[in-house]
């Protein structure tokens, strides 16, 4: 499992940023295991996403970022795909600084989260 998060990567264009590591990633990976194929590569390797802002100010996953990073991780038939934490899938009750480890820190409905996650097959 790869962690898509807390790597400083700039917020303006996390998707592209993140498709980026995941395909150096994958490429590492069959520099390592060249006994697999591209397919059997990408569905050993799996991606944890963050939901709302992480602890970097750069990096921020809006329910577009999740939703684009699962499209892609359909389209590569990747082997899983998570995110950091249940109890973060809701906004916040009351007002916080840019970020809070209890909520998402974004305007959202309780499950957006999730719910996207569900798109992933």
């Amino acid at each position: 499992m790869y962690r898509a998060f807390d790597y400083g990567g700039p917020g303006a264009d996390q998707v592209n940023s993140m498709i980026s590591v995941m395909e150096q990633t994958h490429k590492q990976l069959k520099e390592l295991r060249k006994d697999l194929n591209d397919q059997q590569v990408y569905a050993a390797t799996g991606l944890i996403l963050m939901n709302g802002h992480t602890d970097q100010p750069s990096e921020l996953y809006t329910i577009d970022t999740f939703r684009k990073l699962i499209d892609y991780a359909n389209q590569k038939h990747l082997g899983r795909v998570s995110y950091w934490a249940l109890n973060r899938d809701r906004k916040c009750i009351k007002p916080v600084g840019w970020v809070d480890g209890t909520c998402s820190s974004l305007e959202q409905q309780p499950w957006d989260f999730t719910k996207t996650l569900a798109n992933f097959h």
